[in-house]
Formats: structure tokens, C-alpha cells, sequence
């Protein structure tokens, strides 16, 4: 419902259709905001401590996973636009406002993580975080905190939200919209955490997984060398890094964002 302050209540079409880059537009820097501190406080943290092929394969899938994020958060702004645009026809039957155009659909927009920071290796060295990671309860911090990644997509989705409000169609419904909306972009911004913080897939078992891997390579070398015999084929076997916890990330991990269920944005 919009307002007038000389005329008090009433609806203006061309404000309302207003809405329409409006809603782009935030959709555009909800996905930019995803963009933004998922590469500089997740991808860019680990590309100086964690160069192993297993670290590689992880953020494939996370850029996948994603990627694949960008249908749920599109789904969430299309349920807005609809919310609005009946909105708008109830408005328009009320004061019978012959025709009209319907508001632009939501564009389609891609969550598109850059990963080419992770590397398998650092000067021919394959390293892993040890106790530093985890002791300095990273997750926390890094990420579900009150300073974490989760708050800082959230605060910039909500100031783009102000940015692009249009005023003259502000009422009880489009603000019960934009809460909505709001809630199911926070449940997808969610998944994508878990994805990072929660069971086998996460960064940090994932890590131990490498991590346990390598140190049963050095052992198994290490008894060979002390045996003599055999010392060359076992290390050439041991060193072979494909497979194992790579095969996880490429199947498991993939799709573990669908499985964590579908975000209506209702």
C-alpha cells in the first residue's frame, strides 16, 4: 500500500513497477556478497594453508555446491517478485487501473566461486593446517560467528535491501515479503556454512582425512626404509595421492546441498 502526504492513501503505478530493478538489483548483490566473502575469508585462508590434491578437489566441490546454491537464492526472489506483482494487480483492480505492464522478471545470476587460489602444492611441498586451524576455533570466527562470513553476507544483503526499497509501495505486505525473503536467503546462506562446518564433509574432517592418509604414507615409508628391502616400490606406492578422500568431495560432497533440502523462500 502506498501513501501521499497531501492525499493520504492511494497506489502509483510507475513507483510500483519500480520494484522490479529493485528486486534484480538486490538479487545481483546477494549474490555478489556471497561472492565476495566466501573467496576472501574461506578460499583465500586456506590458499596459504592447505596445498594438497585432496584440498583442491575439496573446493571444487564447494565451488559446485555453490554454484548450484544460485537456484535456491534465485527461487527466493522470484517468490517476491510474485508476492508483489499480485500485490500490485489487487491495486490495480481496487482503483480500476485499466492494463498495465508486469514487473521484470528475476534474471538468472550464478554464484561463481574462484578456487584457482588452492593449489596442490608450495615449492614441490604438500602441507596440511595441523593444531593451529582448529585451536584458534576458526569456525567460529571465520565463518558463524558474530564477525563470521554468515553475518557479513547477511548485513550486506540487508543494506541492499534499503538501498533499493521503493518507498511509495512500502506496506504491511511488501514488508512481510522482504522478511520472508530475507529468512530464505539466510536458511541458503546456512546450507553453504554446513556444507564448510558439518559432518564428514566438512573442512575439518576433511583435513583430518588428508591429514591421516599422509602420516600412514610416511609411516609405511619409514618402516621400509628401516627394512632395506623393497624401500623404492614402497614409497612410489605410498606416494600416490589419487583417490581417497577426493573420491568423497567429487561424489559426496556434491551433493550434499541438495540434500539439506530445498529453500521455498515463502
Amino acid at each position: 500500500m502506498g501513501s501521499s502526504e497531501e492525499k493520504g492513501y492511494g497506489y502509483n503505478d510507475v513507483e510500483a513497477m519500480g520494484i522490479g530493478p529493485g528486486i534484480n538489483e538486490v538479487h545481483q548483490a546477494t549474490v555478489d556478497a556471497i561472492k565476495k566473502y566466501i573467496e576472501e575469508d574461506v578460499v583465500t585462508y586456506f590458499s596459504t594453508r592447505w596445498y594438497m590434491p585432496e584440498a583442491v578437489n575439496y573446493f571444487a566441490a564447494f565451488k559446485q555446491l555453490c554454484q548450484n546454491a544460485s537456484d535456491d537464492v534465485k527461487t527466493v526472489f522470484d517468490n517476491f517478485r510474485s508476492r508483489m506483482q499480485a500485490n500490485i494487480d489487487n491495486w490495480r483492480k481496487q482503483v480500476e487501473f485499466e492494463g498495465g505492464e508486469q514487473l521484470e522478471a528475476v534474471s538468472d545470476k550464478t554464484i561463481e566461486i574462484d578456487v584457482t587460489s588452492i593449489k596442490e602444492h608450495n615449492d614441490n611441498n604438500a602441507i596440511y593446517m595441523d593444531d593451529e586451524l582448529w585451536s584458534t576455533n576458526w569456525v567460529e570466527n571465520q565463518l558463524t560467528g558474530e564477525s563470521g562470513v554468515r553475518n557479513h553476507i547477511i548485513k550486506a544483503i540487508g543494506e541492499a535491501v534499503s538501498d533499493h526499497t521503493v518507498g511509495s509501495f512500502i506496506g504491511g505486505e511488501q514488508n512481510d515479503a522482504i522478511n520472508n525473503a530475507m529468512n530464505g536467503l539466510a536458511e541458503v546462506i546456512a546450507k553453504i556454512m554446513d556444507f564448510l562446518t558439518v559432518g564428514e564433509n566438512s573442512l575439518q574432517s576433511q583435513i583430518e582425512v588428508a591429514k591421516a592418509k599422509y602420516e600412514a604414507t610416511a609411516g609405511a615409508v619409514k618402516d621400509k626404509t628401516y627394512a632395506g628391502e623393497g624401500a623404492t616400490e614402497q614409497y612410489e606406492a605410498g606416494a600416490n595421492v589419487e583417490g581417497g578422500a577426493d573420491e568423497t568431495a567429487d561424489h559426496d560432497t556434491i551433493n550434499a546441498y541438495e540434500e539439506a533440502g530445498e529453500t521455498s523462500g515463502n
